[in-house]
């Protein structure tokens, strides 16, 4: 078992576990995480967790494109479905900015290369909505 880091130390006992079972699905190993361990407690934590750790839209796009675990309460389903299109959201204003950004460079003639999470959430990623982003790192040439 994968023991969750110290900052989950005021958690309950239960955050080993939830950690455990995060890291599993997220490494492509959901089929080795007993479902069948996680109470009502635990299934709280694990849409919180998920966001904490802000891998909340993964752990929906994964569980959407596998088999969601057997068990699982609707409304931590709805929190991570939430996380996800949240990100969602936010990320397609970013992407629309970065397009108005884009074009206005590209007409004065100044090169600029994507850095860090917009780039990797175009490259990297299957679905944009994957790679939460604050800002929209460029570097632009002067």
């Amino acid at each position: 078992m994968i023991p969750a880091p110290a900052k989950y130390n005021p958690y309950p006992d239960n955050a080993d576990l939830v950690y455990d079972a995060n890291c599993k699905v997220l490494s492509e190993r959901q089929e080795q995480v007993n479902w069948e361990h996680l109470g009502p407690d635990e299934w709280q934590l694990l849409p919180q967790m998920a966001q904490a750790e802000g891998v909340g839209p993964l752990l929906y796009w994964n569980f959407k494109n596998e088999n969601w675990p057997p068990g699982i309460p609707k409304e931590a389903a709805a929190a991570l479905m939430g996380q996800y299109y949240t990100t969602l959201g936010h990320n397609t204003l970013l992407f629309r900015e970065l397009s108005r950004i884009l074009a206005a460079l590209a007409e004065a003639d100044i090169p600029v290369i994507l850095l860090k999470g917009v780039d990797l959430a175009q490259t990297l990623y299957p679905d944009p909505a994957l790679r939460l982003m604050g800002d929209l790192d460029l570097l632009v040439h002067s």
